[in-house]
């Protein structure tokens, strides 16, 4: 049974241990577990304040470990639009929001899944079941290029769609990135 200054001598090493595993390094994880299993490894060995031995015995049984690389980035808002369980993620997210009108507005004209009317009936004219929020002047050049004869292809809304994707990664996808953590 140690002491209660080797006891604590070995709780210092162990806890520089933990605090170079928490920097990226190799070292004790964290938990209860960790800290018996070192402890009692360091009190069997009778190593309480030798650094360098208690370094030795514990990497040789395999108690000090390689912390794990930190998460990637988070990818930008056009990069998560190509990136199907972000993208998916976020789609709930603006449900929580209500304002699923912005990423459905986006994949209807990227992926091309309505006509170019059906995409202006669904999200941009007055009385828009889904309307954006998109500036006054896009909206009227829109209205106007949807009064003609002539039906406008996709890039009709390139415009919007930019602003749509600015406002949207500057508003929605920062909060969202927000309850992920990023």
């Amino acid at each position: 049974m140690p002491t209660p200054e080797e006891s604590n001598a070995a709780m210092r090493i162990i806890e520089k241990f933990q605090g170079e595993y928490e920097g990226g390094g190799v070292g004790l994880p964290p938990g209860a577990d960790w800290v018996e299993t070192a402890f009692a490894y360091m009190e069997h060995a009778g190593i309480y304040d030798d650094e360098a031995g208690a370094r030795d015995l514990l990497a040789g049984y395999g108690v000090l470990v390689e912390a794990p690389p930190p998460p990637p980035p988070p990818p930008t808002f056009l990069e998560a639009m190509d990136i199907p369980d972000w993208w998916e993620s976020f789609r709930a997210f603006a449900a929580t929001e209500f304002s699923t009108e912005n990423p459905d507005f986006l994949d209807a004209v990227r992926f091309q899944t309505l006509d170019p009317q059906a995409i202006y009936d669904t999200y941009v004219k007055a009385d828009a079941a889904s309307q954006v929020n998109i500036s006054d002047p896009k909206r009227r050049d829109l209205d106007a290029a949807f009064a003609g004869d002539d039906a406008p292809g996709y890039d009709v809304f390139d415009a919007a769609t930019a602003e749509i994707r600015k406002m949207t990664s500057n508003d929605s996808w920062r909060r969202f990135l927000a309850t992920q953590g990023g």
